[in-house]
């Protein structure tokens, strides 16, 4: 491997723990400190932007999807407050124009709230769609050897995650001594 990918994997590894450390600062005894926190949460997006083995088109793709799904979320918050409003300012009725604004903000609200619902609740069924089709096949040698992959990579994954938050509580810990 060269220097600059080692460099390059260094700084987006660098962005990921930064990001963990950083979310963890954010909690102090008595409040929380958003500043940290959301630098904390720009890290760890960037590093996920900056991945190597990640497609550039897929990062595009989500990069599109969740920015379009910030500004509409932004949007039906305005549109949820000015209705609410409506209704909450005017307990026994306001100008019949005002009321029908506000019943199609609950309804745009509602319908786009629903549409998130529905594509969370789709994607979980395409995952455990994949992972049962993953799990199960036609014969019971291969039902087996998959399995035992699967219960490989999570034992793998559980290690290196409990590795990772030991490392980061010890360099916490560490880190609260020195100070």
């Amino acid at each position: 491997m060269d220097l600059k990918k080692k460099i390059y994997y260094s700084f987006d590894l660098a962005l990921f723990l930064s990001g963990i450390l950083l979310l963890l600062f954010s909690q102090s005894k008595s409040k929380t400190i958003e500043i940290r926190a959301i630098m904390g949460e720009l890290a760890i997006i960037s590093s996920y932007f900056l991945f190597p083995f990640i497609v550039s088109k897929k990062k595009e793709k989500f990069y599109q999807t969740l920015s379009f799904h910030f500004a509409l979320l932004i949007v039906s918050l305005f549109i949820a407050y000015a209705s609410l409003k409506v209704y909450v300012n005017y307990a026994d009725g306001s100008v019949w124009w005002k009321e029908i604004l506000a019943a199609s903000g609950v309804l745009l609200v509602l319908t786009y709230l629903s549409y998130l619902l529905i594509n969370f609740v789709r994607s979980l069924y395409l995952l455990s769609e994949k992972l049962i089709s993953f799990l199960i096949n036609s014969n019971v040698e291969s039902k087996y050897k998959n399995a035992k992959k699967i219960i490989e990579k999570i034992t793998a994954f559980i290690v290196t995650l409990t590795a990772m938050a030991a490392s980061i509580t010890a360099l916490i810990a560490s880190l609260k001594n020195i100070i």
